[in-house]
């Protein structure tokens, strides 16, 4: 019997050193199956992080670029600018500056909104709004002079309509509603110009009566055309001398007759430079709204 306990001793000893071999074993597969998953785990948080950096450099490549065809647009609009202070052709400018503008609706839509005389008036020099005041007021004297001709009068009546003129004395002054505060402006220009002439006809009329007794309709209606063209061009003369070109157009708009006629080359001027004007203005809005876009996802992570 004692020569067994060895035997039995070792041979204890190699069943808990087999089991303990089996479970270093079983802890160390664990553990090898433990850091393959998290190097799978890390394997795919880096291809998210990578797939992120991706998704940012071609946000960032995107803003890159819009913000480069802004920059392009806005070069193209100061060279036009340029160009309109000093009373040069813009139509090559123009039409690059609608090219470009594709990318963006609203834009291209309001540049090519713009009516075919204005685009056809790009090719010669816009004029400035210096030189658009100094030409409407001589205009407004030929206006005058216009005005003061007799419908269906031949030689003699220009001759008196030059003399009226020379001794009429054009007075700016608004007219008594201002046309801002109006829903419509020209609506309102031209009804104070009708209640002009209505006032001042009626004046004429009361006076012809009660020193004559009788009048000439006809004669009547003309005077009451020659007061309402003359209120106008004085709203007119009025507006041009503070610069506020839209309500001078307004008024020259609503002329009539021979006065109508003289100022026709005056009204499409400055309609050109207007319209040019505000779709200039609009454009550079737009693309301020561009720009603070790009700048805002510039700063959001």
């Amino acid at each position: 019997m004692c020569f067994l306990l060895p035997f039995f001793s070792q041979e204890s000893a190699n069943r808990r050193l087999a089991e303990e071999l089996k479970v270093q074993c079983e802890l160390r597969d664990e553990r090898e199956a433990q850091e393959r998953r998290q190097m799978v785990l890390d394997l795919v948080e880096l291809e998210g992080q990578v797939l992120g950096l991706h998704a940012a450099f071609d946000a960032l490549s995107l803003r890159a670029q819009q913000a480069q065809a802004v920059n392009s647009l806005m070069s193209v609009v100061a060279e036009i600018d340029n160009a309109l202070e000093m009373s040069a052709p813009v139509l090559p400018q123009l039409k690059k500056l609608q090219e470009m503008s594709r990318l963006d609706p609203i834009l291209f839509s309001a540049l090519n909104s713009l009516p075919c005389e204005v685009t056809e008036a790009t090719h010669r020099p816009v004029p400035t709004a210096g030189d658009l005041k100094v030409s409407i007021k001589k205009n407004l004297r030929e206006c005058i002079q216009a005005a003061f001709i007799p419908p269906h009068s031949g030689i003699f009546g220009h001759l008196l309509a030059r003399a009226f003129s020379w001794f009429y004395v054009l007075e700016p002054h608004p007219p008594p509603i201002d046309p801002e505060t109006s829903a419509d402006p020209s609506r309102a220009v031209a009804e104070a110009a009708d209640l002009a002439g209505g006032i001042n006809a009626e004046s004429a009329l009361n006076d012809r009566e009660s020193s004559a007794g009788t009048g000439d309709s006809t004669s009547r209606d003309g005077l009451a055309k020659l007061r309402r063209n003359l209120a106008l061009l004085s709203y007119a003369s009025f507006y041009v001398d503070r610069g506020h070109l839209g309500n001078a157009l307004r008024c020259l708009e609503q002329l009539d007759g021979l006065s109508r006629a003289v100022s026709l080359e005056e009204i499409q001027r400055l309609r050109v430079f207007l319209l040019l004007h505000q779709t200039l203005q609009l454009a550079k809005a737009r693309l301020a709204c561009i720009n603070a876009d790009l700048l805002a996802g510039a700063k959001s992570p």
